[in-house]
């Protein structure tokens, strides 16, 4: 049986979703404190970190809503302050949402990198929760907005009923790939290999001929909004993991491609090379891109 989303009657009859309702511990105002991970701060390269307990760099939130907001860019920056406490509305006309310091995004990027990975990541945390919730009785919010890729807010329970249907599972799969991927960067990492050659540089290529298949995706639906998902992660798995010395030319030569394929300007190429490690050599390396 499919479930179903619909307007709230308010009556206790359907599966309230909302802040105020039984199933409130699935609303993004939920807060679970430093349990929500921050798209763009935490990259899959340091996934098994974080879920270690290794928190030093700050990767995560309490909350969907604290991110959504915290990450917004207004008056010329981020509030990271957002991101833990109680979620507060953050006022005002934004830029954009910020992604990793390097890229501004609009509102349906914004959705696609960062919402939407967002509460599927607190989804994940929530199973039990998520098993309790009857298929005959309709999904409600406060709000009620079926069209969640659209130029409105989303209604999570929108996107809660599309996850419990399939709907999202082009997230769902790019999410796994990018864990496989990881988990064997990390492995290959700690196996000997020759001297003077990167031990990621067969992930390297993988990840370079990946985000050349994934392109430039538009935002107009799941499966588009998750090629766009998996793109920027790989980008951002690349850069995070690559260390100094033998691992220069490699990301380099990734970033210029991207460079070259339109994925990345000149502005936005230098700010995400400083957020690799060998961005603390200075910026004669970035100057590379």
């Amino acid at each position: 049986m499919a479930y179903r989303y619909a307007k709230s009657r308010r009556d206790g009859s359907q599966s309230d979703v909302s802040r105020y309702g039984t199933f409130r511990a699935l609303s993004p105002f939920a807060v679970y404190p430093g349990k929500i991970p921050i798209p763009g701060m935490l990259s899959y390269v340091h996934r098994s970190y974080w879920e270690a307990g290794d928190n030093l760099l700050d990767w995560s939130a309490d909350s969907v809503e604290g991110v959504w907001q915290g990450l917004k860019y207004l008056d010329n920056g981020t509030d990271e302050r957002l991101f833990h406490g109680q979620p507060k509305k953050r006022r005002g006309r934004p830029d954009g949402h910020l992604f990793a310091d390097y890229r501004l995004l609009d509102y349906g990027q914004a959705k696609a990198l960062i919402y939407i990975p967002t509460y599927l990541e607190m989804i994940r945390r929530q199973s039990e929760v998520v098993a309790n919730l009857d298929p005959g009785l309709e999904i409600v919010d406060v709000s009620y907005q079926p069209d969640t890729l659209g130029p409105k807010p989303i209604s999570h329970a929108a996107l809660l009923v599309d996850y419990l249907n399939g709907e999202l599972n082009p997230f769902e799969e790019a999410h796994r790939r990018m864990l496989d991927l990881a988990a064997r960067m990390e492995k290959r990492y700690s196996e000997e290999t020759d001297a003077g050659v990167s031990p990621l540089l067969p992930e390297f290529v993988e990840i370079g001929e990946r985000v050349r298949q994934l392109g430039s995706p538009s935002t107009a639906t799941y499966g588009d909004c998750a090629r766009l998902f998996e793109r920027e992660n790989l980008m951002l798995m690349a850069v995070h993991s690559s260390g100094c010395g033998d691992e220069v030319e490699p990301l380099t030569n990734l970033m210029n491609q991207w460079r070259q394929e339109g994925l990345l300007t000149k502005e936005e190429a230098a700010k995400l090379a400083f957020a690799a490690p060998m961005g603390r050599m200075g910026s004669w390396w970035s100057d590379r891109t």
